[in-house]
This record gives C-alpha cells, sequence and structure tokens, in this order.
C-alpha cells in the first residue's frame, strides 16, 4: 500500500466555488440586464462615496502608518532573498520608482480624469504612434497654465493630427 503524498497546490473549495458562483451570476445579470445594472452599480457607487468613503482614506491611512511603523521597527531589517545577494539599485533609486509608479497608476489618472462638481475640467488628446512607444492619452486639466515644453507638444501633435 502507498502513502498519499500531500498535494503541492491546494484548493480551498468553499472559497473558490463560493466565488466562482458569486462572479458568474453577476457576469450573467449585468449581461441579460444591463440596463438595470448600469442603473443599480452606478447608484450603488455614488452611495459608497458619500456615504463610506471615510472608510478607504481610514484604510489608505492606517496602511500607511503600519507600513511606516514595519520600516522602522526591526522588521524594517529582514532581507528579502539569499544572505549574500546585493540589491540591484541603491535605496534611493527604488524610492524615486516606487514614487513615480504610485504617481502614474494612481494619483494623475484619477486626479485628472474624474468628473469635477463644475463640470468636465479636463481634455485628452491620443498621441500619434510615431510619437509613442505606447499606446498614450496626453491629459491635463483645461484652465492648467501651459508649459513651454507642454506647448511644443501640443504643437507636434496638432501638426501630426
Amino acid at each position: 500500500m502507498e502513502a498519499k503524498q500531500p498535494s503541492s497546490s491546494h484548493l480551498n473549495a468553499p472559497v473558490f466555488y463560493g466565488s466562482a458562483v458569486i462572479i458568474l451570476a453577476l457576469v450573467i445579470y449585468s449581461v441579460a440586464f444591463q440596463s438595470h445594472a448600469q442603473t443599480l452599480f452606478g447608484d450603488t457607487q455614488a452611495w459608497i462615496i458619500a456615504n463610506v468613503s471615510w472608510l478607504y482614506i481610514l484604510a489608505v491611512a492606517l496602511i500607511l502608518l503600519m507600513v511606516v511603523l514595519l520600516a522602522f521597527s526591526r522588521y524594517g531589517d529582514i532581507k528579502l532573498g539569499p544572505d549574500h545577494s546585493e540589491p540591484d539599485y541603491s535605496a534611493l533609486t527604488w524610492f524615486a520608482m516606487l514614487f513615480s509608479a504610485g504617481m502614474g497608476i494612481g494619483l494623475l489618472p484619477r486626479s485628472l480624469l474624474e468628473l469635477h462638481p463644475r463640470g468636465r475640467l479636463v481634455r485628452w488628446q491620443p498621441i500619434e504612434a510615431d510619437l509613442a512607444a505606447a499606446p498614450t492619452l496626453l491629459v491635463r486639466r483645461r484652465d492648467a497654465p501651459v508649459h513651454g515644453a507642454l506647448e511644443r507638444l501640443l504643437e507636434l501633435l496638432q501638426a501630426t493630427a
């Protein structure tokens, strides 16, 4: 008789199948009743923003506080990787990369593309493929002062359009 080998991957069946049923039900509902789903999800989002947006701000503040406390505690010195490995980048370079990623992913799109109470204050213009290495959208506030470099870029975009 052979002993059973423990499986290297474990499927938590209640969590997986429960999540799959909920997701599938939401997808079917959204496809079958598009206008009702759009209204329901829009109203739900508006209620969340109006009533519990403070919870999001509190969660972000607590997570930031926890990260800072961990960084300055004894756990901040734990080395990730083998003992003999050296970091590829300096701490300042890592900070700059993380800051840039945070600005690019979180702050800039949300601050520029969201609706403003006084109406839409942003405009965007696709940047042509010969000027951008990846699909790029130039987003800026309508009432923001235009820097000389941005003014030149806008001239280039208008010339290619």
